[in-house]
């Protein structure tokens, strides 16, 4: 599975033999508890509730004394954040999960970028979501195979870009994701974009 796909799948990943007796609250088990409790309200759409408790993960990562840069963890939370509107604290965490993927040797910035474009998208933000989603593309680069997954955020790069009213880099990118299935027929996402402000009041939506 590629890492977008890891990543941005939101689903209950709880490994055999995980499960953490009542009374074991010892501060790794206590970590790996919010983490599992986050992922599975997340699966069920509770998004405050996954919010709560990933935000406990990561006050935890922010205490270490050790020099970690959690960048997936500030990047769930940041996704939490977005779903449950509190739109501030998700670019934050998001940017804070950027800097940590740049420092990284895994070249995966293009993560939270690709996530702080959605996050624009759905704010309807448009024309800041096509600057993002072309650092996106650009920090991807060959990093990511063309996919389905990848087509539905060029669609929404499109729209952003006809939108903010660029007409001509709109019709290109829908020729691109055209061009792509034309050759490549019932091929399925493996994940999905977030719907960002689809469940905030309008008011939020646009702040």
């Amino acid at each position: 599975m590629s890492p977008i796909a890891r990543v941005l799948t939101l689903s209950v990943a709880v490994a055999l033999g995980a499960c953490v007796a009542p009374e074991d609250f010892s501060p790794i088990n206590l970590d790996r508890i919010h983490r599992d409790r986050a992922s599975s309200a997340a699966a069920e759409k509770r998004w405050d509730e996954a919010y709560a408790y990933m935000k406990k993960v990561v006050a935890k990562d922010d205490r270490s004394p050790f020099p970690i840069c959690p960048a997936r963890d500030y990047l769930e939370l940041g996704v939490y954040a977005g779903m449950s509107c509190r739109f501030d604290e998700a670019e934050q965490e998001m940017e804070r999960a950027h800097e940590c993927y740049l420092h990284g040797k895994g070249g995966l910035e293009y993560l939270a970028s690709l996530e702080l474009a959605e996050l624009q998208f759905g704010r309807k933000k448009y024309a800041a979501a096509a600057v993002q989603f072309k650092q996106t593309f650009e920090e991807m680069d060959d990093r990511e195979p063309m996919s389905e997954t990848i087509a539905l955020r060029l669609d929404d790069y499109a729209v952003a870009l006809e939108e903010s009213g660029d007409h001509a880099g709109a019709v290109a990118a829908h020729e691109r994701v055209y061009a792509w299935r034309s050759e490549h027929r019932g091929s399925r996402a493996s994940s999905t974009p977030l719907p960002y402000g689809s469940n905030c009041p309008e008011s939020a939506a646009k702040d």
